[in-house]
């Protein structure tokens, strides 16, 4: 028995061991690691850095890392201000407001690019892996964030061994990025995924498999949630008290994918414009012709330049 005994703690202390030594390389290797969340450490490096004093930030998901050059919209304004492209893959209102207590004091202007369906939504909560990622690129919540997230992701908050466990599929991840890659057949430039000002990867104005996407979701039957209305009020009066002006860029939506219904749109845009007032809403669903899409949903580098000079006029 006691022989058995010896062999079970040797057992255990051998896997405990291994655990131990993956789980360290994984947060020693884990900025090497190829994965779209790895723009966190962009985003969190750039509003950590006090040698910067952009101006104008932002915000978005891969419609507006594809969509929006910071430089052309800094160079059609008066005085060139800083500004600077912070948005990332799949970013959702919520996960892009968690860097707004965070902003340098500098900051002006926030542009929150979002898709026209995120006003039927509630409060998207910040997914598991997203709020690993960013811990793990030292991003850190504060109080002030409880002026406006009424619920912080309890990732923050865990103790480091457990996050170096719940961590681990970020490995898959990361192998399941560069299996899509050859799927995809995309010729892309990946310096510049972590560009501050344009990270837009696409090498062809055109996907190759065009438009390689479809829509799923009716905006025609679009209902505003009053929960995401309250959300984005928050996040006003918190920018606000700081002196920076909240702008919300509904994307384009492609015409070869979903034609919008004129009447609902306009009825659903005057009750969104009543229902936040001082926020700046832009409407840009139909700016974009067909000839301006990389794809289903992300703009090319011709229909990002129309885009920019667009959105700079609201800061004139």
């Amino acid at each position: 028995m006691n022989k058995f005994l010896k062999r079970m703690f040797i057992y255990s202390l051998a896997v405990l061991l291994l655990l131990a030594i993956l789980m360290y390389a994984e947060s020693r290797y884990f900025n090497f690691l190829p994965n779209d969340y790895s723009r966190h450490k962009t985003i969190v490096e750039t509003i950590k850095n006090k040698y910067l004093s952009p101006e104008i930030l932002v915000f978005g998901d891969s419609k507006a890392m594809f969509g929006v050059n910071a430089k052309t919209i800094s160079n059609n304004l008066i005085n060139t201000p800083i500004a600077f492209n912070l948005s990332s893959p799949a970013q959702s209102v919520s996960e892009g407001s968690y860097f707004f207590s965070k902003l340098p004091a500098s900051t002006k202007h926030i542009i929150h690019c979002i898709d026209y369906s995120e006003f039927s939504y509630g409060i998207l909560g910040l997914d598991k892996q997203v709020a690993l990622s960013m811990r793990f690129y030292g991003f850190e919540v504060d109080p002030y964030m409880e002026e406006y997230l009424d619920t912080l992701n309890p990732v923050f908050f865990e103790s480091n061994i457990k996050i170096l466990y719940e961590a681990r599929n970020m490995l898959r991840t990361a192998f399941h990025n560069e299996i899509r890659k050859v799927i995809d057949n995309e010729p892309l430039n990946e310096s510049l995924f972590h560009d501050i000002y344009f990270p837009h990867t696409y090498t062809l104005s055109r996907h190759p498999n065009y438009p390689n996407y479809s829509v799923e979701f009716d905006y025609d039957k679009m209902k505003i949630s009053n929960e995401k209305i309250n959300f984005l009020l928050k996040i006003d009066k918190f920018l606000q008290k700081r002196g920076i002006k909240y702008h919300l860029i509904i994307m384009p939506i492609n015409p070869d994918l979903y034609q919008l219904n004129n009447e609902a749109h306009n009825s659903n845009m005057t009750k969104i414009k009543e229902l936040i007032p001082k926020i700046d809403v832009v409407d840009l669903t139909g700016f974009l012709n067909n000839q301006d899409f990389y794809d289903g949903f992300h703009p090319n580098k011709n229909g990002a330049e129309k885009l920019s000079k667009e959105i700079s006029k609201r800061l004139n």
